[in-house]
């Protein structure tokens, strides 16, 4: 497996964690701290989880099968930086929902 796929293969169990983590702490009284999120959420009600999953599909998509042929360098880096900033965003949400 390359690290392109296996950054990949992270960033969509990330958005998994971070849809589980979101909810757990909405139900416990949170609020969504994104403001492009929460715009989604209030419009979409419960159905986001679709907008959330497709935009995420469709970002790792894109990159693996347009952008890493041309540059893997770049989409090597980018998608390290994705998968860090979601590790931060289940993290944070991980540590709201033990409180």
């Amino acid at each position: 497996m390359e690290t392109i796929e296996i950054l990949i293969a992270a960033f969509m169990v990330l958005q998994v964690l971070d849809v589980y983590t979101t909810n757990k702490v909405i139900n416990q009284g949170g609020v969504e701290s994104n403001p492009v999120m929460e715009w989604i959420m209030s419009k979409l009600g419960k159905s986001w989880l679709v907008a959330k999953f497709g935009l995420s599909a469709a970002v790792a998509y894109f990159m693996y099968y347009y952008a890493y042929p041309d540059y893997p360098t770049m989409v090597t880096v980018a998608m390290t930086g994705l998968v860090a900033f979601y590790m931060w965003v289940v993290n944070h949400n991980w540590k709201i929902m033990k409180k």
